[in-house]
C-alpha cells in the first residue's frame, strides 16, 4: 500500500472563511518516494515566490503536526478508558487512527525536514 497524507493548504479563521492565496491547490497529498524523499510540490525558482511557498508548507506542515498530536491524545483517551467505559468498537476505531496518525506524521516530519533543506 503507498503511503501518503493529505495537507490542506488552507488556513481557516475563527469563522473559517479565511483563504490562502497561492498557486498550489488547496490540499496536496504528499507521498513517499523512493529513497525515503516524500514527493512535494515544485517550488518556484523566482526567489520571493520560493521563499513564500517554503513559509506556507511550514506553516501547514506544523498546523497539521498539532492537528494530529491532539488526535493522538483523544484517541490515546479513549483506548486508555477501556472496552469496558466506551466499547469494544471504540477502542478498536481509536487503535487504528493513532496508527494512521502515526504513519502520517512520519511523512509530515519528513516533508518539513525537506523544506527546511530547500525542497
Amino acid at each position: 500500500r503507498e503511503e501518503e497524507a493529505l495537507l490542506s493548504l488552507v488556513p481557516h479563521d475563527a469563522a473559517g472563511t479565511e483563504k490562502a492565496t497561492h498557486d498550489l491547490p488547496d490540499v496536496i497529498k504528499l507521498r513517499w518516494e523512493s529513497g525515503g524523499r516524500v514527493e512535494l510540490p515544485p517550488f518556484p525558482s523566482d526567489p520571493h515566490e520560493r521563499a513564500a511557498t517554503a513559509e506556507l508548507l511550514v506553516t501547514a506542515l506544523g498546523r497539521q503536526l498539532e492537528y494530529q498530536k491532539e488526535a493522538r491524545s483523544t484517541c490515546s483517551a479513549v483506548v486508555m478508558a477501556g472496552e469496558d467505559q466506551v466499547g469494544a468498537s471504540a477502542v478498536r476505531r481509536a487503535s487504528m487512527v493513532m496508527a494512521m496518525q502515526e504513519r502520517e506524521g512520519v511523512i509530515l516530519t519528513r516533508a518539513l525536514q525537506q523544506v527546511a533543506e530547500g525542497g
